[in-house]
């Protein structure tokens, strides 16, 4: 007989809040990532199927700023982002029975550019066509997010520089982390198994690697080429950005108390950081 697959996304996107109360990342680790954002490094999030790859991105979009114009390109709208954002989501179409009317990931990719984006979103990283205007607007100053299938660090960037996508390995660089998720279908767990910065050879160097025996994310490397990027913008020193990230896990701490888990409320907690009000006990 037929088989029908449907699809169903949660009404209630996960939020960072929710990942940290399941242990999915820990509060280092979304800090190390939040700052990523707050710095405008661009990341490529990999991981195999229904790891969490797109459930991270949206994950890691509660803390863009909300005075930045935001795109995301997708083939079925999944992502959520908070409604203070100033966010134009945008999805493929597939060509009509006569072959006509197809809008392909490309055709939007070229014109989000057009846009005048500080962030662009993609689904999923395809073919070299795509890659290689991502990786050009990721030269040009935007900021690029988007998903990759692969199960470590390495594997990712092995994806990106051979067939189908097969770019340059010089380009790699301009990613400045490579989240990995993994799904552990014996336990049911899904986590973030690795984060790695990009060397300037393209080559990733693990900066927190998962632990299965105590189920945690642990630092297994400092971050140099993470630290030394938010220096060249920011002017802060490693003592104030190592600061600054355990003020943001001050904050998560008291977002996870309180069980702030709504995607519009954190977006509105998130506002108030960067406009550097108070945010009092959230």
């Amino acid at each position: 007989g037929n088989t029908l697959t449907i699809r169903k996304f949660a009404v209630k996107p996960w939020t960072i809040t929710d990942f940290i109360k399941t242990n999915t990342i820990s509060y280092a680790g979304a800090a190390l990532l939040w700052t990523a954002v707050q710095n405008e490094i661009s990341m490529v999030i990999g991981g195999g199927t229904a790891s969490g790859k797109t459930s991270m991105l949206n994950g890691i979009a509660n803390f863009f700023p909300p005075n930045q114009r935001i795109i995301s390109i997708e083939d079925t709208r999944e992502l959520k982002l908070p409604k203070i954002l100033h966010w134009v989501p945008m999805e493929t179409r597939l060509a009509n029975p006569e072959g006509k009317g197809e809008v392909s990931m490309l055709d939007l990719i070229v014109n989000s550019l057009r846009m005048r984006p500080d962030r662009i979103i993609v689904g999923e990283m395809r073919r070299r066509a795509e890659a290689e205007v991502l990786f050009e607007a990721m030269h040009t100053g935007h900021s690029v997010y988007g998903t990759l299938h692969a199960n470590n660090s390495k594997e990712a960037v092995d994806r990106l520089t051979n067939p189908p996508i097969n770019l340059p390995k010089t380009l790699i660089s301009a990613i400045g982390l490579i989240v990995i998720q993994n799904l552990n279908r014996r336990l049911g767990k899904r986590r973030t198994f690795q984060i790695a910065e990009v060397q300037p050879n393209g080559d990733p160097k693990v900066l927190m690697q998962y632990d299965p025996k105590t189920d945690r994310l642990k630092y297994v490397n400092q971050p140099k080429i993470f630290f030394e990027a938010i220096e060249l913008l920011t002017g802060m020193s490693k003592d104030d950005i190592i600061k600054d990230m355990s003020r943001k896990i001050a904050i998560m701490n008291v977002m996870v108390e309180k069980n702030v888990t709504n995607i519009h409320d954190i977006g509105l907690i998130m506002s108030k950081f960067y406009r550097g009000q108070s945010i009092g006990d959230v």
